[in-house]
């Protein structure tokens, strides 16, 4: 879990589908903020509505970026 300025937590989710991760806000609000709960490989457009590979882990940039590190497989 990362945590924003603002207070905001942003949570990797690993369900049955696929990955997201989801933005929870200190009022308790909580919103998809990247991947569609396919996994896939991801396209071009909103992050929110794209499929999302497995996520290794996730970390939050001094702007407030949000940066997602995929598990990398090689054959």
């Amino acid at each position: 879990m990362e945590v924003d300025g603002d207070g905001n937590s942003f949570l990797l989710l690993d369900n049955s589908r696929g990955p997201q991760v989801v933005k929870v806000t200190p009022k308790g609000s909580a919103s998809v903020v990247v991947g569609n709960g396919i996994a896939d490989v991801p396209v071009p457009g909103p992050a929110a509505a794209s499929p999302l590979q497995s996520i290794t882990s996730h970390a939050l940039g001094a702007a407030g970026n949000l940066y997602l590190m995929p598990i990398v497989t090689s054959w």
